[in-house]
């Protein structure tokens, strides 16, 4: 055995990595222990070994704890699912600002590509007006997570379906489409190892990066009634090309865009024409 605080000596994580692992796996405060100066049970040693071989190995942590945190909601996740990114808290956020600032008491939304179900979460509790969101995923293996998702936090005014793209929706009736589609670069996802243990179906979008953003785009509009919005977090890089797709396109046009963290544009905003 021994204490917390050579913890750091002995694994590859960070502090809040440990606290992570701590709470998900051992229901224990590190904070509390390291200020007890505690030592390490043998039995908690064996499953922190386990995760540090499997960490090495590149695993992200959020797989190997089968959870992972998005705008303060705890998720289950697998490999069928991506992991939640900040840029898309960014997206979430820019939503549920517009349905306040909109003073909608009711709204329709689909969720194109729900993976997990973070967004359709994150709507569903942080939006004040009353919502009906359609979870959609050509993935069956993606649904079944995001179902046990929305069971957990009991949310009766989501609906999962499975659908390939926009095939099992009438025209007119969303308010709002939100989506982070797939849109990494085939060429992208050769060199980049860090990407091997997430769902491909879920990041490669062709040789540009754009094969299923030009399909929402040139697609969206059918499906938003009149000025309903499309959000869509696209890749960091790709800002000016899916510009230049709206431009093309005669159902959207582009309202504004949003920049993460690093400053890059990473949210399009685009608003049904007529």
């Amino acid at each position: 055995m021994f204490k917390v605080k050579d913890l750091f000596k002995k694994y590859p994580f960070s502090w809040s990595q440990l606290q992570y692992i701590f709470s998900s796996l051992f229901s224990e405060d590190i904070f509390r222990l390291y200020l007890e100066n505690r030592y390490i049970d043998d039995s908690i040693v064996r499953r922190l070994n386990y995760v540090a071989s499997l960490y090495s190995e590149g695993v992200p942590l959020e797989y190997i704890l089968g959870k992972a945190s998005f705008y303060g909601l705890s998720l289950r996740v697998n490999r069928s699912v991506l992991i939640p990114r900040p840029e898309t808290e960014i997206m979430v956020e820019k939503v549920i600002d517009y349905l306040r600032n909109m003073s909608l008491s009711q709204f329709t939304v689909l969720d194109l590509g729900t993976g997990s179900g973070n967004i359709s979460l994150a709507l569903a509790e942080m939006a004040s007006a009353e919502a009906l969101i359609i979870s959609s995923d050509i993935s069956f293996s993606a649904l079944e997570v995001a179902k046990e998702n929305f069971a957990h936090y009991s949310c009766n005014n989501i609906y999962p379906l499975c659908a390939n793209m926009f095939s099992a929706f009438k025209e007119k009736v969303f308010d709002i489409i939100v989506t982070n589609p797939p849109y990494v670069e085939s060429t992208y996802l050769k060199k980049a190892p860090f990407l091997r243990h997430e769902p491909l179906l879920a990041l490669q979008a062709g040789e540009d990066g754009l094969d299923f953003i030009r399909k929402i785009i040139s697609q969206a509009g059918v499906f938003l009634k009149k000025k309903g919005r499309l959000f869509m977090e696209i890749g960091y890089n790709q800002a000016e090309r899916v510009k230049k797709e709206l431009e093309c396109s005669h159902k959207l046009r582009l309202v504004e865009t949003f920049f993460d963290y690093t400053g890059k544009e990473r949210i399009i905003v685009a608003e049904r024409i007529n």
